[in-house]
């Protein structure tokens, strides 16, 4: 009985009306014993011999609690025809149903690599990649449905959205999209589309008309926040509404474009922090200042957090008691629920004091301003009285500043603000209308009204000092004090032979970079100006240490360039790692695109490749020509072009005395001039300025 039972099942093959199964099922349905024989012989055969077209019909005939097996039935045809689409589409369609992203994207890009589409439905690709939300699953989900239009009917979603995505991808896309955008459900499609890919006009264009109702939350904040960026704050706002579930990442980022429209009252109202107390509310002890900060280390590992623990650092080298403090609810973020419990409010890292403001359940949203403002500034008046603090000191943004200068002005002493970077002019660079909205006005305002509200500004490049002028702040207020290193850390190593040989990097000579893969970084550039580079010198290796918004992209760049072998990406290393790393590093690339964020902006990246005596080369935006002297410390090529970026790393790759030279030139300068003790000494040579030391 089992025998034939199976073989009905396993002889069953091309059936287009469904007769043959319509005989299947009426003989396994005749009895009781009949179907169970059936489930239990498909069972047994399959686990022999997995098929798809035993899968397919299986999916068909089974009910109710049998189809349990076909979890199993789908792992064994995967197992068995990895190349096959099909077996995998169970999960993607049942993730579907779900909010797990990272999931998601795992089956997805499991099914994107396979090659044969027999029996598959392609529309669940193009359904996670719209809901994922990200430019490169669309599109990568795309191309895969466009290599096989035999398997894609006319009419499907895979269809129009190919179509739509071709369309989008033109100079005259709104004409060459009317086609597919004269039913709602298209205009919504076509919209969710234009969302993902960030088309920003195609995203103007059709919002006004589109149903909100039947889009998903991540697509309601993302044309939000592009809306809000491209200057229609309006509909932004109406988008932003819409969202339904407070307690996600996109009810939180609602939260603040809605929080942020509140606060541009701000630009009318003439708040201004009150007037400084006339005696200081507590006896301040001369050489106790007080530090108010974005976030910190060891739960960010970002510049900023490295800078801020660096100066902090020197400034208590320099006989400071030094407290600081985070805004309310980090780094609750930053970690995982089941691990907050162990997060001290209170912890001592090195000379440094870290208070964290964690009596809450959740980060507190810098929108509205003044709630943020009230709330953090009255924490730190209480925690800066404790510490007798004679002096207040606030690094970037604006909110922080804020809030340091009305607690500073509660308690009767000087404020400080350290300007590391100016958030309006990234986001302008990222949007150009950015710039005619009134949430720019705001920003812009709000950082004038810190600086200005200070008694010295600091700020970390002479380009940012410009832009602080030129907004009205006089100069002589201002004290470039800029970003450096531990040169103690960071100090010239021999070469980890065993982690050069766990890389395949024994006796190459490698160009390398540790740290975040942004846009503005040039990366793209960097990976070309080396494929070509390569190709003279086979025995060069690039080496790509770390992580962030591009990695995807230039994982598929370096794939798309067929150097999958020599440039090695092995993700985000351990903050301890580093400094082995680095020993890998013969030459060390800063090839950052020329933007307004780029050229007042200094990254850290040099200073520790320089004291590690690693020959750093650089583009020369405005920052980098700060640091780098040409031919002495470093070499220097023009910035945004891929042919001087690769003629530079050639000289160094093919002369080992000059990399050695500017090596060690590079070293000696940072530790004359840049070191964190240093540096430190300058800022206290401000407080000093103000009375408190």
């Amino acid at each position: 009985m089992l025998n034939r039972t199976a073989r009905r099942l396993h002889d069953l093959g091309p059936d287009p009306d469904g007769s043959a199964l319509d005989t299947v099922a009426g003989w396994i349905a005749g009895k009781p014993s009949r179907r169970s024989a059936f489930v239990e012989g498909l069972a047994e055969r399959y686990a022999q011999e997995p098929t798809l077209n035993e899968l397919r019909v299986a999916e068909r005939l089974l009910e109710g609690s049998e189809r349990k097996v076909l979890t199993g039935m789908n792992d064994a045809l995967r197992d068995a025809r990895p190349e096959l689409l099909y077996p995998l589409l169970a999960r993607l369609r049942f993730l579907l149903t779900k909010d797990q992203p990272k999931a998601l994207r795992t089956q997805l890009g499991a099914a994107l690599a396979t090659t044969d589409t027999t029996g598959a439905d392609l529309d669940p690709l193009i359904e996670a990649a719209i809901k994922l939300t990200t430019p490169e699953d669309l599109r990568h989900a795309v191309a895969y449905v466009d290599q096989h239009p035999g398997q894609v009917e006319p009419d499907s979603l895979a269809a129009r959205v190919s179509a739509q995505v071709a369309a989008l991808d033109t100079e005259d896309w709104a004409t060459e999209l009317e086609p597919y955008v004269r039913t709602p459900d298209d205009l919504r499609t076509c919209f969710e589309v234009a969302v993902t890919l960030r088309h920003e006009p195609a995203i103007r264009q059709l919002a006004p008309d589109v149903d909100r109702t039947g889009l998903s939350d991540r697509h309601l904040i993302r044309a939000a926040d592009i809306l809000r960026r491209a200057a229609n704050g309006t509909l932004a706002l109406d988008f932003a509404r819409d969202v339904r579930r407070s307690d996600s990442a996109a009810g939180r980022t609602a939260r603040l474009i809605l929080g942020e429209a509140e606060s541009l009252s701000l630009l009318t109202s003439g708040w201004t922090p009150p007037a400084r107390r006339s005696e200081p509310a507590h006896p301040p002890r001369a050489r106790s200042v007080f530090h108010v900060l974005q976030n910190s280390l060891p739960y960010r590992t970002t510049g900023a957090a490295n800078r801020t623990h660096g100066l902090l650092s020197g400034i208590a080298a320099e006989g400071y008691e030094v407290n600081a403090v985070t805004p309310p609810g980090f780094p609750l973020a930053d970690v995982p629920k089941d691990r907050q419990d162990a997060i001290e409010a209170t912890e001592r890292l090195g000379d440094v004091t870290y208070h964290h403001l964690i009596d809450t359940d959740q980060v507190m949203p810098r929108f509205p301003v003044m709630p943020f403002v009230e709330t953090y500034s009255a924490a730190i008046t209480d925690l800066a009285s404790e510490a007798s603090a004679a002096l207040i000191h606030a690094s970037s943004n604006s909110h922080n500043a804020l809030s340091g200068i009305v607690a500073a002005r509660r308690l009767g002493v000087p404020a400080v603000y350290e300007v590391r970077g100016l958030y309006e002019e990234v986001r302008l660079s990222l949007h150009s209308t950015y710039g005619d909205t009134p949430e720019y006005q705001l920003a812009v305002h709000m950082e004038h009204l810190a600086a200005t509200e200070a008694d010295h500004v600091i700020a970390i490049t002479e380009g940012l000092k410009s832009t602080i002028v030129e907004r009205g702040v006089a100069a002589e207020k201002v004290t470039v004090v800029p970003n450096g290193v531990d040169t103690d850390r960071f100090q010239p190593l021999t070469r980890d032979e065993d982690l050069a040989s766990h890389y395949g990097l024994t006796d190459k000579i490698v160009i390398g970079y540790v740290g975040s893969f942004n846009w503005y970084e040039g990366h793209e550039m960097l990976f070309e100006a080396f494929g070509r580079l390569h190709g003279r010198h086979p025995d060069v290796r690039l080496l790509m240490v770390g992580g962030g918004t591009e990695n995807e992209a230039l994982l598929r760049l370096r794939s798309s360039l067929g150097l999958e072998d020599v440039i090695l990406m092995p993700g985000k290393v351990p903050f301890e790692q580093v400094e082995a790393h680095y020993s890998l590093i013969d030459i060390a690339p800063i090839t950052r695109l020329s933007s307004l964020v780029t050229e007042t902006v200094s990254p850290l990246k040099p200073f520790e490749a320089m004291a590690m005596g690693r020959t750093v080369v650089s583009s020369d935006v405005a920052v980098m020509t700060e640091i780098i002297e040409h031919e002495q410390t470093g070499l220097l090529y023009t910035k945004d072009d891929t042919d001087a970026l690769e003629a530079a790393l050639e000289r160094l790759v093919v002369d080992a005395d000059l990399r050695e030279r500017l090596g060690a030139r590079a070293r000696d300068w940072v530790v004359a001039e840049r070191d964190w003790r240093i540096l430190g000494r300058r800022v206290t040579d401000i407080y000093r300025s103000l009375g408190a030391g």
